[in-house]
């Protein structure tokens, strides 16, 4: 095995650095996302990464824990390299131009297709709905790096067969969206059970000979989605939960060591680490108050840009931060500020601020249900108007 060193970064961002190559994976270095609904469980040590060696940035998918714009900004402050950044492929070129824009040398990730980084280390990209896997073959060492992608069963069987001896799994292991109003402890329970069966499920289908929790080092930070707070799995529930499966808990700093599949020892040292990060007191924002003016604004400029009809009849929002609610007509491109909601078309319960973002931007859908704030009271009338909104955009 060559020189190559693999070093934890936070959350979903790691290094590898070879002898002619040093690339970053999904650096978010601070701040809040998904509408300043997440929140790093702690901020990163920028002196961990040499930025004078930095060659690539690599980002699996465009959620802004894995592409942020304030972090690829930040980088480009620090070095004068020309750095060539890597993006699986898609059929928007929103992405492109924007980080383009910042200035990166942009590339897309072909999916299946080998990219060779340099004379040690290659990449394949393989997608999963919105979201991609990134396998590097380091020097003959298979490091998967699955992050949060939920692969279908046809794509993890032609992984299996492309790469049928996985070294290192780098898997998400918490809780990350909406899996049930706050008042519903066994839809929660379930959603995080789903997280437990997803480890479970890939490790053994790519039975790696060491798993890295990953992608779940973050924590809820608003009023409306802290609840889920209290169901997030911890690194220490982790480990009581798989006894048996060979584990590197690596903490911010940590380098990764292919021949230490499973150190109990440092495992417990990390694991206390973490248990005293996630049980540190965490900064709660509330909302931002949002005039009716603004919300009536935001979404007749969203009737303005459809160019196609939607059948979506008349739905109610109760606003649970201010004394109004709204109604919404997309079938007749009408909204109103109403006082009182009609049950038989009330479809939900969230802040103000997040009926704008629902409406403002194209990934408005996907970032409403990442971030949780919401409690569903009809799932029917919900899901059809989430969903026109959300296969608008097209990725």
């Amino acid at each position: 095995m060559s020189d190559t060193k693999i070093q934890f970064i936070n959350h979903a961002s790691f290094t590898i650095e070879s002898k002619d190559s040093y690339i970053l994976l999904d650096p978010w270095f601070s701040g809040r996302v998904f509408n300043d609904s997440w929140s790093l469980i702690k901020d990163t040590d920028l002196s961990m990464i040499d930025f004078d060696k930095l060659t690539h940035v690599v980002v699996s998918h465009e959620h802004p824990d894995h592409l942020h714009f304030p972090s690829l900004k930040k980088i480009l402050s620090k070095t004068t390299n020309n750095i060539k950044f890597l993006f699986p492929a898609r059929n928007n070129e929103n992405v492109e131009g924007i980080v383009s824009k910042i200035g990166y040398d942009f590339e897309y990730l072909i999916p299946r297709e080998k990219y060779d980084i340099d004379n040690l280390i290659d990449l394949t990209c393989f997608k999963g709905g919105h979201d991609a896997a990134l396998i590097f073959n380091i020097d003959g060492k298979i490091l998967l790096n699955q992050n949060d992608c939920n692969l279908d069963e046809y794509e993890t069987n032609v992984i299996r067969n492309m790469f049928p001896d996985v070294d290192a799994l780098f898997l998400q292991y918490s809780l990350a969206g909406y899996y049930g109003n706050r008042d519903n402890p066994s839809a929660l329970n379930a959603g995080r059970q789903r997280h437990i069966d997803t480890v479970s499920n890939f490790c053994k289908a790519f039975s790696p000979k060491t798993y890295v929790p990953f992608a779940s080092f973050v924590y809820f930070c608003k009023e409306y989605n802290k609840y889920l707070n209290d169901w997030v799995i911890t690194p220490e529930q982790l480990r009581h939960i798989f006894p048996t499966i060979p584990m590197q808990v690596l903490y911010y700093g940590d380098y990764f060591d292919w021949d230490s599949v499973n150190d109990s020892v440092k495992n417990e040292i990390n694991i206390n680490k973490f248990k005293l990060d996630f049980e540190s007191e965490k900064s709660i924002i509330k909302p931002e108050k949002v005039e009716p003016e603004k919300l009536i604004s935001t979404v007749e400029s969203f009737f303005n840009s459809l160019t196609v009809h939607s059948p979506v009849p008349e739905v109610h929002l109760e606003i649970v931060d201010h004394l109004w609610n709204v109604s919404v007509d997309l079938s007749q491109r009408r909204i109103k500020i109403i006082e009182t909601v009609d049950p038989t078309k009330l479809s939900c319960r969230l802040p103000a601020e997040d009926v704008v973002t629902l409406f403002k931007f194209p990934w408005g859908a996907d970032t409403i249900n990442i971030s949780a704030t919401f409690d569903i009271i009809n799932k029917n009338i919900w899901h059809s108007l989430v969903c026109f909104i959300g296969d608008l955009y097209k990725r």
